[in-house]
């Protein structure tokens, strides 16, 4: 009977561990970014070139998984729900577009590229979290530093700089509406930007 009582509980141990090992992982759901003016644009008005350089993200927000900020010093990590791919990479490729919709310069050069530009556009984002620290008034916040720099002097020289923050007021705390807040963000800004630059290089 001891035996019979041993091997029963042996064999219902074996079934919890299997039935924990086969326990289905959390899903993590993965999001991009996108804006409204990005289809490249058939006509130039311009006679110089740009090349957007890689843009660089400031710790924390420099990774895949979203940020949350929940007091001014506080941030907590969402792992379970991310960009598609590193942030940095996407960011970069929308103002590229961005710039090239313009029709302010001959040619937007990718940061791949091996023609040598007129000038150079760099950026840091500094910050891109949701703001949950008013726990009735959710926002998507982003912010961005450009730099840009002639390359027809040698060496090159810093003609321009400017920062850029913009918040949205998110109808909820879920991360659907935070992706479409920051694409709201990201456009606003991105108009801006594209506005100051396009004075920069007039002739």
């Amino acid at each position: 009977m001891q035996q019979f009582i041993s091997l029963f509980l042996g064999g219902m141990l074996i079934l919890a561990c299997g039935c924990k090992m086969t326990r289905p992982s959390p899903i993590r759901h993965q999001f991009s970014l996108s804006i409204q003016n990005a289809a490249p644009s058939n006509t130039s008005s311009g006679n110089v070139t740009l090349q957007v350089r890689p843009l660089r993200i400031a710790s924390p927000f420099d990774q895949k998984s979203f940020v949350y900020r929940f007091e001014d010093q506080k941030f907590e990590v969402d792992y379970y729900h991310e960009f598609v791919t590193q942030p940095a990479l996407l960011l970069t490729d929308i103002i590229r577009q961005r710039l090239d919709t313009g029709a302010s310069f001959k040619t937007v050069l990718s940061p791949t590229s091996l023609i040598e530009p007129d000038y150079f556009l760099e950026g840091q984002a500094t910050e891109l979290a949701g703001d949950f620290r008013d726990k009735t008034r959710p926002q998507a916040v982003m912010a961005i530093q450009f730099w840009l720099i002639e390359n027809q002097t040698k060496p090159p020289r810093l003609v321009w700089r400017q920062n850029y923050r913009c918040s949205i007021p998110l109808p909820g705390p879920s991360p659907e509406a935070l992706v479409g807040g920051w694409n709201q963000a990201l456009d606003q800004l991105l108009d801006r930007m594209a506005t100051d630059l396009r004075a920069q290089i007039a002739p």
